[in-house]
C-alpha cells in the first residue's frame, strides 16, 4: 500500500539524511582524488622539502578505507542507544560525530603546515567521525520505520532507502567533479561543507520531531495526555493515514505483549535463528553486489586498466549515478509487486554477471566493455540486488528480536564492505583486472543459490506467519509462496 504524501517526504528527509554520509563519503573521494593528492604533496614541499609523493595509493587506500571501522563501532553502539534513549533520539545521538567529523576536515588547511602525516591523520578521524554516524543511522533507520509506519506502508517506504542512498551518491560524485567547483583547495573546503549540511539538518530534525508512534505506545498509561500525544505523532509521521498507523501500531504491541512464551518455543527459536542466518546473508550479499568497490575505484577500472580516455570517466562516473537513480526508483515498485525475494535473487544474478564483464574489459583494456558493465551493476543494484539488503532481517524474525537482528546484519553488511573496500588494491595488484570478479562476482553467485534456496517472500506476510513459512520445509525458498488478496498474503498457503 501507497503511503501518503507527508508520510513520504518525512521518510524521504529521514532516509536521506540517514544514508547521507555513507553515499557521499565514498564517492566524492573517488572523483576528487587528485585534490587530496596535491593537498598531500603541498605538504611534503612545506616540511620536507620534497614532491616526491611514495606509497600513495597505499595511503589514499587506508583514507577512503577509514570510514568503515567507524561504522563498525557506530553499529555496535545500536543496541546500547535503543534500550537508553529509544530510536528517535538515538538517531539525534548518531547524527553528532559526522557533523564534527565534517568540521574537522573543514580545517584540514591547519594540518597541512604541520605535517603529512598529521594531514592524513586529521582526513582519518573525519572520515572515522562521519563513519559512525553511517553505522549508527543505517542500523536505526529500519527499526525507525517499525516504529512509526504500519507493516502495510512500511514495505514501500523501506524500498526508497536504495532510491535516497543513489541521489547520495550521485552528488558526491558530481561534487567530487570539477564542473561545480574548480580544482583546489577550496574545493576541498566546499566538499566539507556539503558534507555537513544533511547531518546538521538531520541533527536537528531529530531533535524537534515527536516521540514515535510505537515508542508512545509502548510506553503510554490510560492518561488522555498520551493518546493526544500519540495522536500529534502519528499526524507528524504519517499526516492523513494517522489513525490508520495507530491501529496497526497498537495491534502490533498488543501482539508483542500477548505472546512472551512463544517467543522461547523451539520452533520459533528455530524459524528465528533460520531467518537470522538468512537475513544476514541477504545483508552481506550488498557488499558482493560492488556498489563501493565501482564507487571508490571506478578510476582504475576505466582509466588505469581499461585505458578510457580521461573525459570519460567523469561521464561514465555520473551516468553510473543517474542510472542508480532511476532504477532504484523502479525497484521500489517491483518489491512492491513481486516482493524481496524474486527481486534480490535475480538482483545478485544480475551484477555478478556485469561484475565479470567489468573484469573482461579489464583484461582486454576496453573500456567500452569496462564502463557496461559498470553501469550494468548499478542498474542491477538499483533493480532488486540493493535495497532488500538493508531491512530483510526484520521481516524473517520475531518482532522481539527484529531489533537485534536487524543490528547485526546492517552492521555485517558495513564490515563487508568496508573489508572490501581496504583490501580491493591489494588483491588487485596480485591479480589485475580479475580482482572484481574473485571479490563479487563469485560470493554474490553464492549468496543468491542461499537465498535462492532458503529465502521465503516476506512481502505482505505478518510476523506470525513467518515461523511456518521457515519450518515448514528446509529448503523454504521452494515453497510455494502463499496467495496474495487486495496486495497482502493470506494465510491459506501457510500450514
Amino acid at each position: 500500500m501507497l503511503p501518503s504524501i507527508r508520510a513520504l517526504i518525512v521518510a524521504g528527509f529521514v532516509s536521506f539524511v540517514s544514508n547521507w554520509q555513507f553515499g557521499y563519503q565514498i564517492t566524492y573521494v573517488n572523483t576528487a582524488s587528485d585534490e587530496f593528492y596535491d593537498l598531500y604533496q603541498h605538504s611534503l614541499e612545506l616540511n620536507d622539502s620534497s614532491t616526491t609523493v611514495e606509497d600513495w595509493p597505499q595511503k589514499w587506500s587506508f583514507v577512503v578505507s577509514s570510514f568503515y571501522p567507524g561504522s563498525v563501532l557506530g553499529f555496535v553502539a545500536v543496541p546500547i542507544l535503543v534500550n537508553k534513549v529509544g530510536v528517535r533520539a538515538g538517531m539525534t545521538y548518531a547524527s553528532i560525530p559526522a557533523v564534527f567529523g565534517c568540521l574537522l576536515m573543514i580545517f584540514v588547511q591547519n594540518f597541512i603546515v604541520i605535517s603529512p602525516t598529521c594531514l592524513l591523520g586529521a582526513l582519518m578521524t573525519g572520515r572515522f567521525m562521519t563513519g559512525m554516524q553511517s553505522g549508527c543511522a543505517l542500523c536505526l533507520l529500519p527499526l525507525f520505520f517499525h516504529e512509526t509506519c504500519d507493516k502495510e506502508r512500511r514495505e514501500f517506504i523501506v524500498a526508497l532507502q536504495q532510491v535516497f542512498q543513489a541521489v547520495s551518491t550521485l552528488i558526491g560524485f558530481l561534487c567530487g567533479t570539477n564542473i561545480i567547483f574548480p580544482p583546489g583547495y577550496i574545493k576541498v573546503i566546499w566538499l566539507q561543507i556539503i558534507g555537513l549540511l544533511p547531518s546538521l539538518l538531520g541533527l536537528i530534525f531529530f531533535t524537534v520531531a515527536p516521540r514515535t508512534p510505537k515508542y508512545i505506545i509502548e510506553h503510554m498509561t490510560s492518561d488522555e495526555a498520551y493518546e493526544s500525544e500519540l495522536y500529534k505523532s502519528a499526524r507528524f509521521y504519517q499526516g492523513p493515514d494517522a489513525e490508520d498507523c495507530i491501529l496497526g501500531m497498537k495491534s502490533e504491541v498488543a501482539g508483542e505483549r500477548t505472546k512472551p512464551a512463544e517467543v522461547r518455543d523451539s520452533s520459533v527459536i528455530k524459524s528465528d535463528i533460520k531467518g537470522a542466518i538468512l537475513g544476514f546473508v541477504a545483508a552481506i550479499s550488498f557488499g558482493f553486489t560492488g556498489d563501493d568497490l565501482v564507487d571508490s575505484y571506478s578510476t582504475e577500472f576505466l582509466y588505469s586498466h581499461s585505458k578510457s580516455p580521461e573525459a570519460a570517466v567523469t561521464n561514465i562516473t555520473l551516468l553510473m549515478g543517474v542510472v542508480l537513480i532511476i532504477c532504484s526508483v523502479i525497484g521500489a515498485f517491483l518489491l512492491d509487486e513481486y516482493g524481496n525475494r524474486k527481486v534480490i535473487v535475480y538482483g545478485l544474478v544480475g551484477t555478478a554477471i556485469a561484475n565479470a564483464l567489468t573484469s573482461l574489459g579489464s583484461s582486454i583494456g576496453n573500456w567500452v566493455i569496462t564502463a557496461t558493465g559498470m553501469i550494468m551493476t548499478k542498474s542491477f543494484i538499483g533493480l532488486g540486488a540493493g535495497a532488500p539488503a538493508w531491512f530483510l532481517s526484520s521481516e524473517l524474525v520475531s518482532e522481539r528480536r527484529a531489533s537485534l537482528a536487524q543490528t547485526i546484519s546492517t552492521g555485517s553488511l558495513l564490515m563487508v564492505v568496508g573489508l572490501l573496500t581496504s583490501v580491493f588494491l591489494s588483491v588487485d595488484q596480485l591479480i589485475p583486472s580479475w580482482s572484481l570478479l574473485l571479490i563479487t562476482s563469485l560470493p554474490a553467485s553464492i549468496c543468491a543459490v542461499i537465498l535462492y534456496l532458503f529465502l521465503p517472500e516476506t512481502k505482505g506476510v505478518s510476523p506470525d506467519q513467518i515461523y511456518p513459512l521457515l519450518n515448514a520445509n528446509f529448503l523454504s525458498g521452494l515453497k510455494a509462496p502463499p496467495e496474495r488478496s487486495y496486495g497482502s498474503i493470506s494465510t491459506s498457503g501457510v500450514d
